[in-house]
């Protein structure tokens, strides 16, 4: 993948969170001119700048939508509104007929009030539907929680009526492996192996052949090949007292075509 299009990739994860560039700049510790440049492809997306985003944008930065004409999308705020009090008043309505897209997921789960939460994890183990279970598990993994992340484990893990779901498909976010790695790992972390049993390999980022569930920074510094003898780049103000990154941005590159992203 160019630098370009890398920027791109930064540029779209940052629209579609919201934030402006000077935001942004904020949030990163770098200044707004070096991150326009970044965005653009005029300078490179370093490991450094990566890991910025992802600190302040969150894992989804790195999901790619899945458009299908089946999949159902909340097009304008009122139907939005009416999406969510329809779910609070105990009525699914979409989300019982057709797989949600992903975006569809993220919108409702944030403005959802306990009750709407309640409703979702409810429809997860008791909805009529399979796809009402399905969709209500990709908008759970879409809410923060301990206790959120442990129920989707549970749900994808031990639910005979659950249907066979995979991160990315069938309107499931990519990142709910993560999310319930993530609870997996602390669960892990609280009831250490006994005699004789193996411990998971791969530890809490790993994730299938594919790697949906590692994180992409993880990934991008285990590619890296050493030390980067270079300084930053002029004009990249950083305000931070974390040290620089030691590495190397070939590496990261690289890793990235293999990685198709």
């Amino acid at each position: 993948m160019s630098a370009e299009e890398l920027g791109q990739l930064l540029r779209a994860a940052r629209l579609d969170a919201g934030s402006s560039l000077s935001r942004m700049a904020e949030l990163t510790h770098f200044s707004k001119s070096y991150l326009g440049q970044v965005e653009t492809g005029t300078r490179a997306v370093t490991p450094e700048v990566l890991e910025a985003y992802g600190r302040a944008l969150g894992a989804a930065m790195w999901r790619r939508e899945i458009t299908h004409p089946r999949l159902v999308r909340v097009k304008g705020t009122q139907r939005l509104v009416e999406l969510v009090r329809s779910v609070q008043s105990g009525r699914p309505d979409a989300f019982g007929e057709k797989p949600t897209a992903h975006a569809t997921d993220i919108a409702v789960g944030t403005r959802m009030d306990p009750d709407g939460v309640r409703q979702f994890r409810k429809w997860m183990t008791e909805g009529e539907t399979a796809t009402l279970r399905t969709n209500s598990l990709s908008v759970i993994a879409t809410v923060p929680g301990r206790e959120n992340a442990e129920l989707v484990i549970d749900v994808l893990e031990n639910d005979p009526r659950g249907p066979a779901v995979v991160p990315g498909v069938g309107g499931v976010p990519p990142d709910s492996g993560r999310l319930a790695d993530r609870a997996a790992g602390r669960r892990r972390h609280r009831q250490p192996p006994g005699p004789g049993e193996a411990r998971p390999h791969g530890g809490e980022g790993s994730g299938g052949p594919e790697g949906h569930r590692e994180p992409l920074v993880r990934r991008v510094r285990a590619a890296s090949p050493g030390p980067s003898a270079g300084s930053r780049p002029a004009g990249s103000r950083r305000n931070t007292k974390e040290p620089p990154s030691s590495h190397g941005l070939g590496g990261f590159l690289g890793r990235c075509q293999q990685l198709d992203l």
